[in-house]
């Protein structure tokens, strides 16, 4: 929480700038992209919070589910070598994807256990994915059903 903190400070005072980028941003993928990949159907995304702060734009955007959303966040960097730092930010441990092209992780432990979570920078961008909700099978989560979907969500095709 400290560190969340920290970095809310950091923005503010970096010259924060936030709007609803409901009309002016798309989001990056498809529903047929996401859906693809995690064999559900999904809505097309809906663009949420963006906002800018010393040299970095970060765009938030929501496909949703029957029981589950799935947050895209991308960070788009005016210096490329800056997106390589941030996974530095995340909390819980990283776990790499061998052999993954972008050097893609898988975060775990960030807190709730339960969030699948992949990470990964192409082009100066750095991209989260992430599911919202109830993405298990059975009234309760399952490491098998955590690890099915960190599976899928590295299976969504690649910011271009």
């Amino acid at each position: 929480m400290k560190q969340a903190s920290f970095w809310l400070a950091a923005l503010l005072a970096a010259g924060f700038t936030a709007s609803n980028a409901q009309a002016s941003t798309a989001c990056p993928f498809s529903a047929a992209d996401i859906s693809k990949a995690l064999g559900v159907p999904v809505q097309e995304g809906r663009p949420g919070l963006e906002f800018s702060a010393a040299g970095m734009v970060m765009r938030d955007c929501r496909y949703a589910s029957k029981n589950f959303s799935v947050m895209v966040k991308t960070s788009h960097y005016s210096n490329p070598a800056a997106a390589k730092d941030a996974t530095k930010m995340l909390a819980g441990k990283l776990r790499a994807i061998p052999n993954d092209p972008d050097g893609a992780v898988i975060q775990e432990g960030q807190g709730d256990l339960t969030d699948p979570a992949v990470f990964y920078v192409r082009n100066g961008v750095a991209v989260e994915l992430r599911v919202l909700g109830i993405y298990y099978k059975d009234l309760k989560s399952k490491d098998a059903d955590l690890r099915d979907m960190q599976t899928k969500l590295a299976a969504v095709k690649r910011l271009q």
